[in-house]
Formats: C-alpha cells, structure tokens, sequence
C-alpha cells in the first residue's frame, strides 16, 4: 500500500508540474524588447549614453525619470536607461524609454485625470493580469505608483519631473 501512496505522490507532483509550467511561461509583457542574435562570438562596445528622446509629434507634457531611477536596468541595457511620461493633451500618453541598445521604445495608452490624481489604462497587458498604474501630480511633478502585475513585469514606481518640449 505504501508503494501506491508513493506513486500517486509522484504522479501528482509530476501533474503539477506539467500543468505550472504554461502558467509560468505566460508571465510575460504583451510587448518586449528584443536582442539582437549572437553575431558569432564578435564583440561590439557598448553606447556610453543612452540616445536622446525624439521631440513631441502633438501637444503634450514631459515629465522625466530622475537618470538613477531605472540604475537596475543600466548593465542590461549597455547604458543609463532614460525614461519619461509624456501626457497628451487629447488624454493619451506615451511612457517611453531611449535604452543604448535597443533605442526608444514606449508603452501608450489613455488617461483619466481628476484634479491631480491620475488613472493610467494602458494597451499593454500581461497573462498574469491587467496593468494598472496611478499618479499623482504635485506641482511640475508626477509620481507613479504601477500595481503588483506591472511591478513583476519590470517597472519602477518612481517620480517624474515636469521638462519643457524641445522644438
């Protein structure tokens, strides 16, 4: 009898295992960066700086990451990894990053705002859930606080500070 206690131990963990591992794996952005393939063990430096941004295509507000907010990421990206919020004034906004080796890439979505409280609803999104995120302005600045889904995913609550466009 203990034998067949035993197996069926074994075949449950097995199930749970096999049945943990899509669950596992789906954990991932609706949207990522990608690496470039090996190029066959050659070597290439690095960008020192991360690129600037591009200036505003419409009407908005800028509001940028301190340059230490996002040090974690510094190694992987092969420089600081610049981010900031962009607001739009038809209420959609652009979270964008310039990164050394992958260049700019952002996360958009709409905006709702009631006095200086600030709802994200993003287009992005995650098998282990929606993304959500709120701010808070406070004279030229924002601070951003991501809920538990996009914490795992990699993003920084943090404080953003306003910044005039660039012509």
């Amino acid at each position: 009898m203990s034998a067949g206690r035993e197996i069926r131990s074994r075949t449950r963990a097995l199930l749970l295992a096999v049945c943990a591992l899509p669950i596992l794996a789906g954990c991932s952005d609706s949207v990522q960066p990608f690496r470039a393939p090996d190029q066959g063990g050659v070597s290439h430096p690095l960008p020192v700086v991360a690129p600037s941004f591009d200036p505003l295509t419409h009407s908005g507000e800028i509001y940028a990451a301190e340059p230490s907010l996002n040090d974690v990421y510094t190694k992987y990206h092969g420089a600081s990894l610049a981010s900031r919020f962009v607001l739009y004034d038809d209420s959609t906004f652009a979270l964008q990053f310039a990164s050394g080796l992958f260049g700019h890439f952002e996360y958009d979505g709409k905006f709702t705002r009631v006095d200086s409280q600030i709802t994200f609803v993003w287009e992005g999104w995650s098998t282990a859930g929606p993304w959500g995120a709120e701010g808070t302005l406070h004279g030229n600045s924002l601070t951003v606080a991501y809920n538990a889904v996009m914490q795992m995913t990699d993003f920084i609550d943090g404080t953003y500070r306003w910044s005039p466009p660039r012509p």
